[in-house]
């Protein structure tokens, strides 16, 4: 026993690299999300305290728009295709091809639009501000590249790459916004132009790595393109919800509080994602895996990841709680000092939203993405019906309880569900012993 553990820890680091199995794949993606999230702390202290609350502000109601816009562009088809990727061997190109040519005409009539509403949004910001927000709205198109690849990369197992391609993006911007202050240039224009070309400079990066990965050709697009859009069509009612849900707080605020409060909110809302962003890590490997399963063994492994989870983010969820106001100032500087209260409530909608996304990737593999979209679009109409008298009461703070209440109600729906229409057991959320055995087991004998 002691043997097989020096040899595990011997050879640790370079079976952590090559992610030769789901379990070291969720390792090294948790180590890279953890690069990923200091990079964010880095760069979201930098914006907010160079900035102050009103230039933090004017900085989210700018960027929300290319996020917003990639996010219903690609509804239904990031884990769509990393289902097909997965599957489809031969066909990986078609696959690829097919959702890039969706999502990217998506994308131009989502710009379109956008460039028409933005000055109804934008009312209360200057002309300047406007102008920059419609030009923004242009890097959709490249978000909307980079989500597919990276979809692509988890049906590919290729976890390496994928980690790559979620890191650079945020390191660059980083770098970006570093140069701006050196050079006493830094302003939101500056912030926002850092942001594009970190994610533009990364994608041509990773691109030459991913293509010669997609094998098969387009010979067989029009078959392939046919059964991946019927598939999307199932999933994409839950995906657009779920992502309009996800912007409907800000959407509403943009127009109704002013940048400085806006500021505040954004900032409250990027630091409670601290327990979101582990997301990425989990479930697209999960993803990956679970669509090589049988019904069983998939609804064992979600459970397994269910656990593991609560214990990640419950107890971390406490301590961000009690630390809320001094970390805050720390962090952020005197300006956020009152956004304590803002932080607590999207810290436990962080902890539901988180729950509930995992839950859904196990209808999508059980072949019921319609199911997970009736219950997203019950969900949906929860949070718009809260949305609009709890902003109009309390402000961001109302956006917040919105938010939660649509979390909340999205984490039972589906959990319901599982019992009633897949026929499977709830999960149990008490971590078991066998949890520990199972994954001592696998770094063990990966």
């Amino acid at each position: 026993m002691s043997l097989d553990i020096a040899n595990t820890l011997r050879f640790l680091p370079g079976r952590l690299l090559r992610s030769k199995t789901s379990t070291y794949a969720i390792v090294q993606s948790l180590l890279t999300q953890f690069s990923v999230l200091v990079v964010n702390f880095a760069t979201g202290i930098l914006t907010a305290r160079l900035l102050g609350a009103e230039g933090r502000g004017i900085f989210a109601a700018i960027v929300l728009w290319p996020q917003l816009l990639s996010a219903l562009a690609v509804s239904g088809l990031t884990d769509t295709t990393s289902y097909f990727v997965g599957r489809a061997e031969q066909e990986r190109a078609s696959v690829v091809g097919g959702a890039l040519l969706v999502s990217l005409g998506a994308s131009l009539v989502a710009v379109v639009v956008a460039w028409i509403a933005l000055p109804v949004f934008m009312k209360n910001y200057d002309p300047q501000v406007l102008f920059v927000a419609r030009i923004c709205t242009l890097t959709a198109l490249t978000t909307t590249i980079q989500n597919i690849v990276n979809s692509a990369l988890v049906g590919l197992q290729q976890f390496r790459l994928y980690n790559l391609s979620r890191f650079l993006p945020q390191a660059l911007y980083l770098v970006g916004l570093w140069i701006a202050f050196v050079a006493h240039d830094f302003d939101y224009v500056t912030a926002v132009a850092a942001q594009i070309l970190g994610g533009v400079v990364a994608l041509a990066v990773v691109m030459p790595f991913v293509i010669p990965l997609l094998r098969g050709g387009l010979h067989s697009f029009r078959a392939t393109f046919g059964a991946l859009t019927s598939f999307m069509f199932r999933a994409a009612p839950a995906d657009l919800l779920k992502n309009l849900g996800g912007y409907a707080d800000r959407l509403l605020l943009v127009p109704v509080i002013p940048a400085v409060a806006l500021g505040n909110y954004a900032v409250a809302y990027s630091l409670s994602r601290v327990l979101v962003l582990i997301m990425p890590a989990i479930t697209g490997v999960l993803l990956a895996k679970l669509t090589r399963s049988h019904p069983a063994e998939a609804k064992e492994h979600h459970d397994r990841v269910l656990r593991f989870m609560l214990i990640l983010m419950v107890p971390t969820c406490a301590v961000l709680t009690v630390i809320s106001e001094p970390l805050l100032t720390v962090l952020y500087g005197k300006d956020f000092h009152d956004t304590a209260m803002l932080f607590r409530i999207l810290l436990v909608e962080a902890v539901f939203f988180s729950l509930a996304s995992l839950t859904m990737q196990l209808y999508t593999v059980l072949g019921r993405p319609g199911l997970g979209s009736n219950i997203q679009i019950v969900s949906f109409i929860g949070e718009i019906i809260c949305l609009f008298p709890l902003v109009a009461a309390f402000g961001a703070t109302g956006a917040a309880l919105a938010l939660l209440a649509s979390s909340a109600l999205r984490l039972l729906l589906l959990f319901a569900g599982m019992k009633t229409h897949l026929g499977l057991g709830l999960p149990s959320l008490r971590l078991r012993r066998s949890d520990f055995t199972y994954l001592f087991d696998r770094l063990l004998h990966p």
